[in-house]
């Protein structure tokens, strides 16, 4: 595949260092768009100028299954706010590579389209790590959350138990590790 390039990635590939810039959106109840690059109008949407680190992302386009980490900075607690109230688990995330600082419409090249799995917050360093995935790749896997003493279930069927449930039968089992 093959596509032209503006002047202003030009100019920027030509540069002795060349550093990307990234473009994120997060799907919270209000959809959050950051940049790396300062505030960038694109697609009509303005993205807010952040402090974003890119981790892990394998972008050569050969593997079947993406994984990655995103850290975010979190200095005013806004994006942690975010994680502790919505929660990030299926959460849309896309990420777009860019370099320059104005992007024509087709210099962002899309290189992460998946979901949030889970996320740490780090208040020392005023930064949050969200871990990224596949969307079709760990997410598919059931029962995503599970049903344990531990999560408030005090009286649990016992192990081999059948549950009808939409057709299906499904037959209880003990979660890896667990006693």
């Amino acid at each position: 595949m093959s596509r032209s390039l503006t002047g202003a990635v030009n100019t920027a590939i030509g540069n002795a260092i060349t550093q990307p810039g990234y473009l994120v959106q997060i799907g919270f109840s209000v959809a959050l768009r950051l940049s790396s690059r300062g505030d960038v109008v694109w697609q009509g949407n303005t993205w807010l100028d952040w402090d974003i680190e890119v981790g892990g992302i394998d972008v050569d386009g050969t593997s079947s299954e993406q994984s990655g980490s995103l850290t975010l900075g979190n200095t005013d607690n806004v994006i942690g706010a975010l994680l502790l109230v919505e929660g990030i688990a299926e959460k849309a995330i896309n990420i777009w590579k860019l370099y320059g600082d104005a992007p024509a419409a087709s210099d962002p090249v899309l290189m992460f389209s998946g979901v949030g799995d889970g996320y740490s917050l780090l208040p020392d360093a005023g930064k949050a790590t969200i871990t990224l995935e596949q969307q079709a790749a760990q997410t598919l896997y059931t029962p995503r959350r599970y049903i344990t003493r531990s999560a408030g279930f005090s009286a649990l069927p016992p192990v081999g138990t059948a549950i009808m449930w939409n057709g299906e039968r499904f037959f209880l089992q003990r979660r890896l590790g667990s006693r």
